[in-house]
């Protein structure tokens, strides 16, 4: 089959319709009260089957109204064919690739880009972002090959300037040298590779069980999602004031990954290690304020079921500069620590959450309460808290002031 008979030969399938509508509505807690968050969002999903191919379109529309402004958006999510071989499952398309299992962090799962325009105040479903690519599944026994390759790098979606969740980068701040002389950081937009054939991303995932556990081994060839700050030019004024202009850029840089999970009695071990190579990170005395070195990320996480039939998960991760030098802005070793909570109850018509992420080295972390309840069928309420504390310069610190309540309603059809 051709792929200009495609689009015909889908006239002719079953077709599915299905999708939500969802209301979601923040409060700040701490400050002043407002309201963070007014959101309603459709979500239209449409799938057209055949005995060998099929094909999906989501469609996201979201419209917002926050202090007195309204931003609408429709976004294509994902809109794919999939075709179907004797051994291998072609998909031609925009989608979204998974390739980890931590809960509530992303070690070998880094394919897709985020979007962390609203940070906490998405669904997880709503984070990663769909990329054009080819994918090819072969299945070989107990030995899957998983190929990809990604035409045009997209980077992460980050907050706009002066909102709620903007990121900071990693600068220092202004460098006073002596009494007289003072040194400040200009920051230009992130510059993103030109797109060519030479700037795709190709990834590489083999699937198979061994050793009575699943594993998985990954290769990504690819630009680092996060851009590093370098230095472009230097202007001296006076000699008594220095202005250094610098823009963020993103690098390539490979990933070679491990994914494992295995039963060990009643619990489930499961795993991800990462290691990047020719990652860049902010180092001020450098010539070009960025150094190079590979990286390491790696997760290890037991799931069980504790007292009433309550899902208990608890990960350990660790990231590790390996080339660490003392002028760089970022620590050598960063230690993070996860649970996830979970229980039904009401005949499994309530369900209580609650995930916890903590960060020993900076004394902060987040930690998100959530209460669901199915009142009918299709339609759910739910009401939670997001709580974050550390220091003012860490990954959750800095989002302090936005300890929020949220109330959420959705219907499915």
């Amino acid at each position: 089959m051709t792929l200009l008979a495609v689009p015909l030969t889908l006239l002719y399938g079953e077709i599915d319709f299905a999708g939500y509508y969802q209301n979601w509505t923040a409060l700040r807690l701490r400050q002043d009260p407002d309201f963070m968050l007014l959101r309603n969002r459709l979500r239209l999903d449409t799938q057209i089957r055949q005995e060998s191919l099929r094909g999906f379109v989501s469609l996201d529309l979201r419209n917002d109204m926050e202090s007195g402004e309204t931003d609408f958006e429709i976004t294509l999510r994902e809109a794919y064919i999939d075709l179907y071989f004797e051994r291998t499952d072609l998909r031609i398309g925009k989608q979204q690739v998974v390739w980890g299992k931590a809960d509530g962090l992303f070690i070998n799962d880094i394919v897709c880009p985020l979007d962390m325009r609203w940070f906490l105040l998405q669904d997880f479903d709503n984070i990663r972002t769909g990329l054009t690519m080819i994918r090819a599944d072969v299945y070989l026994g107990d030995w899957t090959f998983e190929g990809l390759w990604i035409p045009e790098f997209e980077p992460w979606k980050f907050a706009a300037q002066g909102s709620d969740w903007e990121f900071g980068f990693a600068l220092p701040d202004t460098i006073f040298f002596g009494p007289e002389v003072v040194n400040i950081f200009h920051l230009a937009e992130p510059q993103p590779p030109e797109s060519s054939l030479e700037n795709s991303e190709v990834g590489v995932k083999v699937s198979t069980f061994m050793w009575g556990a699943d594993l998985a081994f990954l290769v990504l060839d690819g630009f680092n999602d996060h851009p590093a700050a370098e230095l472009d030019s230097i202007v001296v004024s006076n000699g008594s004031r220095i202005d250094s202009y610098l823009t963020p850029r993103y690098r390539r840089s490979r990933m070679y990954g491990l994914n494992f999970s295995r039963t060990a009695g009643p619990a489930l071990v499961r795993g991800e290690m990462g290691y990047y190579t020719d990652r860049r990170f902010p180092s001020p005395a450098d010539i070009s304020f960025s150094s190079v070195s590979d990286y390491f990320q790696g997760m290890v996480g037991l799931d069980f079921t504790g007292p009433f039939k309550v899902a208990i998960s608890v990960q350990g991760i660790r990231q590790q500069i390996l080339d660490h030098t003392p002028d760089m802005i970022e620590d050598e070793i960063h230690d993070l620590a996860t649970v996830v909570v979970r229980g039904s109850f009401w005949r499994e018509t309530a369900t209580a959450f609650l995930l916890g992420i903590f960060d020993p080295a900076e004394k902060g972390g987040l930690a998100r309460i959530l209460f669901d309840y199915s009142w009918v069928d299709g339609l759910s309420l739910s009401v939670g808290t997001d709580l974050l504390w550390g220091d003012e310069t860490s990954i959750f610190g800095q989002f302090d002031p936005n300890d929020n309540l949220f109330f959420k309603v959705r219907y499915y059809f």
